[in-house]
């Protein structure tokens, strides 16, 4: 993907707005923008997966607008989560599951995840 033209742009997911039926979206990509606001359009996903360094110009910021994610899994992530990153999380309201890697929790008060019904931490160990 990093070799498609264009990607590594702002607004070059902009396209994909058109849809109605993707509910499922896997990001390996750099996000650019001030916020996920900026950087992605607004899906109906139910399952959002943000890979390796893709939140590192964005981070969470904008997050809780997802409003139809039920599952979210974040890999290993450019720094630790902090109570505004878990804020964001817990104001998305359908989400169920979470999926953390080991290195993102860092939070040591704890987070309150209201909606949280599945709670995964990982591991991962070489390439995910």
């Amino acid at each position: 993907m990093d070799s498609l033209p264009g990607l590594e742009r702002p607004g070059a997911l902009d396209s994909l707005a058109a849809s109605r039926t993707l509910d499922s979206l896997d990001i390996g990509i750099q996000l650019h923008g001030q916020s996920l606001d900026t950087a992605l359009p607004r899906l109906p996903l139910e399952y959002l997966r943000f890979a390796r360094n893709a939140l590192r110009f964005t981070g969470l910021r904008g997050l809780r607008r997802m409003a139809t994610v039920k599952k979210l899994s974040l890999a290993s992530l450019p720094r630790k989560l902090t109570p505004e990153d878990f804020e964001e999380i817990a104001a998305m309201p359908a989400l169920e599951e979470l999926r953390l890697n080991r290195n993102a929790t860092g939070w040591e008060a704890g987070p309150v995840l209201p909606h949280i019904t599945r709670l995964r931490l990982n591991k991962f160990a070489g390439n995910e």
